[in-house]
């Protein structure tokens, strides 16, 4: 696991912005080689560990005065952002491309109801739960069309 994912408080007592990339987490925290196809099916964005792991660093950063920024360009994250959004997440960096669909996203998330959605989907103990209820509830406030 990356250290600084556990150490974040005092971390962001000396920086203004903690930043952090979604596939490098996912990478070492679970262990996967990217050069090792046989490896692949362990990259999982939906994964209970990944989520919770982002979860502890965004409640982290603010005690500690610093924003927290997540670079996020993995496949299936308009079905995760405004999971991240309720978990507190500043702002996203991300392809030039995905801009306009993570826009309309955000538009049509109530943060105050993204945030009690989240603490009960931290909850949930497999990827595949977990990818099928994000997308259940991304489809149910999301309302336009795919893109």
């Amino acid at each position: 696991v990356p250290p600084a994912s556990w150490r974040v408080h005092p971390l962001a007592q000396a920086v203004a912005v903690i930043t952090g990339g979604i596939k490098a987490l996912i990478r070492f925290t679970l262990a996967e080689d990217r050069w090792n196809s046989g490896l692949a099916s362990l990259h999982q964005l939906y994964h209970p560990a990944i989520l919770r792991l982002l979860y502890q660093v965004v409640q982290s950063a603010p005690q500690g005065g610093a924003r927290c920024i997540l670079n996020a360009e993995p496949p299936g994250f308009a079905d995760v952002l405004p999971l991240l959004l309720g978990m507190g997440f500043d702002g996203f960096t991300q392809d030039p491309t995905m801009i306009l669909r993570s826009r309309q996203i955000i538009s049509c998330c109530r943060f105050d109801e993204w945030e009690q959605k989240a603490a009960e989907l931290l909850k949930i103990s497999s990827s595949e739960a977990m990818a099928k209820q994000l997308a259940r509830q991304s489809e149910e406030t999301v309302k336009i069309p795919a893109g």
